[in-house]
């Protein structure tokens, strides 16, 4: 702490500011558990045993939105897809709830959720960079209507849902900036609620929709004229200062009043940087040390999985009244495959192709 604090002196001094005078600065509790967390492996869904193109675009914790696709063959050696079905597999009951048979022609689902009796999809057309949000009822699909976004092939608009609502978000770039617009679905209608500007260096996360206040909240980390980088929480336009960070890693999670990001250690030889928590209500900065940082797969209030070193070396992370609990992840799963992880509440889905079989399988790690 005390090497850590000549370091992050202008973070502090922010965090004192955000505390409002509640006190001095507060060391995280971190608890670090030995046995390993297991995934619990769910079964294959048997209408998709046949297709060699699987992908799982969406989760929301119980529904995964999963799609069927056909080979495209390019110019070249390059191969494309296009969406053939598209299914919504209860992963607690492990059947299949919903089916499509969309046959895209030049393009391919890149999200959807399941609310009632409806399966909302979004669809991208690369070629005519368009992306498209329809509506299945079980018997018929209707379109809602174009979402305007530049780049889709870079920054694919998705389905969230927040609370009891679904909303949309779409992300389009250019040259120094960047606009992401968020839309409520409601039946078969979607409505721009809100359009927020940000630099080709800001990004987002722990998007939601506060019914109460009709207002999107989401978290921004952002690089400023300045250099240093910040992380702001944004209700309805307003701007909260979390966190000024000179790291160079701009991965970083926000659960309950903690921020996870990454601090220099210059006691450590190995790597220049290293895993740490700020409380950014109470103040005071904790390493935590997971060194060769890889990313954060996913994250929300209170849990949150994060990979190390090369490869699948993964980690949960979880608040619980205000300590951190660390747990090793199983992740033993044979070295010649390939892995995709959608996170969604307390549980993350992660779909696994094993070269050597040929074959598909599906885990779940739950809080």
């Amino acid at each position: 702490m005390k090497k850590l604090f000549s370091l992050l002196l202008a973070a502090v001094m922010a965090f004192s500011l955000a505390a409002c005078g509640q006190g001095a600065e507060v060391k995280t509790e971190i608890v670090r558990n030995s046995r390993p967390v297991m995934p619990v492996e769910i079964q294959w869904p048997k209408e998709l045993e046949n297709y060699q193109y699987v992908e799982t675009v969406s989760f929301d914790g119980q529904y995964a939105i999963m799609t069927a696709n056909r080979a495209v063959p390019v110019k070249g050696e390059i191969t494309e897809t296009e969406t053939v079905k598209l299914y919504a597999y209860d992963v607690h009951r492990q059947k299949m709830m919903h089916y499509v048979n969309v046959n895209l022609t030049g393009g391919f689902v890149v999200s959807g959720a399941k609310d009632g009796d409806n399966l909302y999809y979004i669809a991208e057309y690369p070629n005519r960079n368009r992306a498209v949000l329809y509506i299945n009822d079980g018997l018929e699909t209707k379109e809602i209507g174009d979402i305007p976004c530049d780049n889709v092939k870079m920054n694919p608009p998705y389905i969230l849902k927040t609370g009891d609502r679904l909303m949309v978000v779409a992300c389009s770039e250019h040259t120094d900036t960047s606009r992401w617009d968020f839309y409520l679905i409601d039946g078969e209608n979607m409505e721009k609620i809100y359009s927020h500007e940000g630099t080709n260096l800001t990004y987002l996360t722990n998007i939601g929709y506060n019914s109460d206040t009709q207002q999107v909240e989401f978290v921004q980390y952002s690089q400023p004229e300045t250099g240093i980088w910040q992380i702001e929480r944004v209700t309805g336009g307003e701007k909260q200062l979390l966190l000024e960070n000179k790291s160079d890693y701009l991965h970083f999670a926000v659960m309950d009043n903690l921020i996870f990001h990454y601090v220099e250690d210059k006691a450590n030889t190995d790597e220049r940087q290293v895993l740490a928590v700020t409380d950014y209500v109470n103040g005071g900065t904790t390493k935590i040390g997971l060194m060769s940082f890889g990313g954060f797969y996913n994250h929300n209030s209170s849990f949150g999985l994060i990979y190390e070193k090369d490869g699948l070396d993964m980690v949960q992370l979880k608040v619980e009244n205000g300590a951190v609990v660390i747990s090793p992840v199983a992740t033993d799963f044979g070295e010649n495959a390939s892995f995709r992880f959608i996170g969604e509440g307390d549980s993350a889905l992660m779909q696994k192709y094993d070269y050597d079989t040929q074959s598909f399988s599906l885990y779940v790690i739950s809080k």
